[in-house]
């Protein structure tokens, strides 16, 4: 990871090539019992998604995908990790779709990044961009009704984000992240190509009150 960030910092091929294999050596070095065996996929699958962006090789988003699928099958309901590690998977597959433009990974990005959103043990901050990926991506196919469902639950989960009990600048700088007001434009949007000229109205009374 180390050798990641340097990559992320100076853009030298080197430290890439450097990160995936050495987290291609933890993971080989890690039984599927050891309880980071998942992170060390996860964090593998996306360093395999930016070797692929670097180099275009189909195959380093393959395995980027494969890793990032087993790192959740190896993660259950009850463990927080499991939306981001989706959210990872949705990622990748928006990736391969926007590349190869092909249905069977549309679908398969959407069903990772509403999993995300709903898990039940994920961090609201984790939650609300697993729903606003899925949305923006719903969006963009036209489904305007998935679209709605995600971008709705983006928007109320906002106050858990950026909580009364902060103090202001905290409570900015998540609605910030979370980019707020973006997605009231985006939620309005939706439900105006939807002809829910009441519901655009609320939710973005729902926005402006988060």
């Amino acid at each position: 990871m180390s050798f990641l960030r340097r990559f992320e910092c100076l853009g030298r091929f080197e430290d890439l090539a450097n990160a995936v294999l050495n987290l291609e050596r933890a993971v080989k070095l890690s039984g599927d019992s050891h309880s980071l065996k998942a992170c060390y996929l996860s964090n593998l699958g996306s360093s395999q998604e930016t070797l692929f962006k670097v180099l275009g090789k189909s195959s380093d988003l393959t395995d980027s995908i494969s890793n990032l699928q087993q790192a959740v099958d190896l993660t259950n309901d009850e463990n927080a990790a499991r939306s981001p590690y989706l959210f990872k998977l949705g990622n990748s597959l928006r990736t391969r779709f926007d590349r190869f433009d092909e249905q069977p990974d549309y679908m398969a990005s959407v069903a990772s990044f509403r999993e995300a959103a709903k898990s039940k043990m994920a961090y609201p901050h984790d939650a609300v961009s697993g729903a606003r990926s899925w949305a923006e991506m719903a969006h963009r196919k036209g489904d305007f009704s998935s679209a709605l469902e995600g971008y709705r639950m983006a928007i109320e989960m906002l106050p858990m984000v950026a909580w009364l009990g902060l103090d202001t600048p905290s409570r900015q700088d998540w609605l910030h992240q979370a980019q707020s007001e973006v997605l009231g434009c985006q939620v309005a949007t939706c439900a105006i190509q939807l002809s829910c000229f009441d519901k655009a109205v609320e939710l973005l009374d729902l926005q402006c009150f988060s």
